[in-house]
C-alpha cells in the first residue's frame, strides 16, 4: 500500500544554500537511507538557478530529515543531526552558529546568547561566553495626561506554544502590560521564528479601541543590552547609511548622539566572534516611525534590571503608537547572524 508521508499541514522551508547537485542514489553512504528526492527548477534570485533537495526516511518511525548538498559519510545506526534544536524545558535554542536561551519569568525576552566557537565534541570549549545581558523592552507616554513608564515589570507573559522542524522552530508567547493599577492590555503575541542563521521575531498587535482616547505621545524602545565583562570581544555598531562605525565602550559621544537621530530601520553588531544585521520591517499601513536608538554609559542605570549601567545597549526607538488603527498588524524584527 502506499504511504502517506506528506499531508496538506505540512510545511516545509528550504535555504538556497541547501540547494545541491542531483547525487547518485547508489552511494554506500546512502544505502541504509531512505531519500526522497525533489527537484527545485527555479529561485527568486537573480540567478533563478535551481537545484536538488533530499529528505530523509527514519525507517524506525518514519519521521523526516532533510539531508545538506554535502554528503558526509553516516555511520549505521546514526540519525542525521538538524540544522536547529530546541530544549523546550531550558528554553534554548541551538543551531550550528549560535545558542541562545529566554527569560523563564518573561519569556518573549531573549537573554542569553552564545556563539558556536568550534565544531569540537569538547563541551567546555564548544561556546562563548553569553555576550548579552538582556533585552528590554521600555514603553513611555502619558496616560489621561499624566506621565508615565513601563518595563519589563509591568508585562506578564507566558509560553504557550512551540512549533519544532528541522530548518525553523516557532515559539508563540502570550503577553500583558499593566496600564493601571489592575488595568492590563489587551494580549499581544509575540512569535519567534527562529533559524539556524537567525530569527525574526513578530509582534501581532490588535488592540481593540483607538489609543488616542487614553494615550498621547507613546514610544517604545525595543532594545538589547549587551555584556561588559572582561572576556567579552571589541563591539562595533555600524549605521550604513550614514557611515557610521561606533566602538561600543561604554562611554557617550557626538557619534553616538548623532545615531539616536537617524530615521532608519536597521543596523549591524559586529565583534570577532560574530556579527549580527538587525532590521525592523514597518507595514506600510502600520502609522509608526522608527529611528535608531543607542546607549552606552556605563554611569547610568535602567531600571528594573538589577544590571549596573548601560552597555551597547542599542535597539529602535518607535513612536506614533497612539495612531495605530483597530487592525491586526504585524511588527517584524528580523536578526541575521554570521561568522566574520
Amino acid at each position: 500500500m502506499p504511504r502517506t508521508l506528506i499531508s496538506k499541514q505540512d510545511e516545509f522551508v528550504f535555504r538556497k544554500k541547501d540547494l545541491g547537485q542531483r547525487i547518485e542514489t547508489g552511494l554506500e553512504v546512502l544505502k541504509p537511507i531512505e531519500l526522497i528526492e525533489v527537484q527545485i527548477l527555479q529561485t527568486s534570485d537573480e540567478s533563478g538557478r535551481g537545484g536538488w533537495i533530499y529528505i530523509a526516511i527514519d525507517p524506525r518511525n518514519e519521521k523526516t530529515s532533510f539531508l545538506s548538498k554535502e554528503v558526509s559519510p553516516v555511520k549505521s545506526g546514526q540519525e542525521l543531526s538538524n540544522d536547529i534544536e530546541y530544549n523546550q524545558h531550558s528554553d534554548t535554542l541551538t543551531s550550528l552558529l549560535y545558542k541562545m536561551s529566554f527569560s523563564q519569568e518573561k519569556p518573549f525576552l531573549l537573554n542569553a546568547f552564545h556563539w558556536r566557537l568550534s565544531a569540537s565534541e569538547d563541551q567546555e570549549n564548544l561556546w562563548s561566553p553569553d555576550v548579552t545581558d538582556t533585552m528590554k523592552i521600555r514603553h513611555l507616554g502619558r496616560f489621561l495626561g499624566f506621565a508615565f513608564k513601563r518595563t519589563d515589570d509591568d508585562y506578564d507573559s507566558q509560553l504557550i506554544a512551540v512549533k519544532e522542524g528541522p530548518l525553523r522552530v516557532i515559539r508563540r508567547t502570550e503577553n500583558h502590560v499593566k496600564v493601571l493599577w489592575k488595568l492590563k492590555s489587551p494580549a499581544l503575541y509575540i512569535d519567534y521564528v527562529m533559524m539556524p542563521d537567525g530569527f525574526v521575531m513578530n509582534s501581532m498587535i490588535d488592540i481593540p479601541f483607538n489609543l488616542s482616547f487614553f494615550f498621547s505621545d507613546l514610544i517604545t524602545l525595543t532594545t538589547m543590552d549587551w555584556d561588559d565583562s572582561a572576556e567579552r570581544p571589541a563591539l562595533k555598531v555600524l549605521a550604513e547609511q550614514a557611515n557610521l562605525i561606533l566602538p561600543v565602550n561604554g562611554y557617550d559621544s557626538a557619534d553616538k548622539i548623532a545615531f539616536n537621530g537617524l530615521p532608519e530601520q536597521q543596523f549591524a553588531l559586529s565583534s570577532d566572534l560574530g556579527n549580527f544585521a538587525v532590521r525592523l520591517e514597518i507595514p506600510d499601513d502600520f502609522p509608526i516611525h522608527s529611528q535608531l536608538y543607542l546607549k552606552d554609559a556605563q554611569d547610568e542605570i535602567d531600571m528594573p534590571e538589577n544590571i549596573p549601567g548601560q552597555f551597547g545597549n542599542v535597539g529602535f526607538k518607535t513612536t506614533g503608537w497612539e495612531n495605530i488603527d483597530t487592525e491586526l498588524h504585524h511588527l517584524k524584527f528580523t536578526v541575521c547572524v554570521d561568522k566574520p
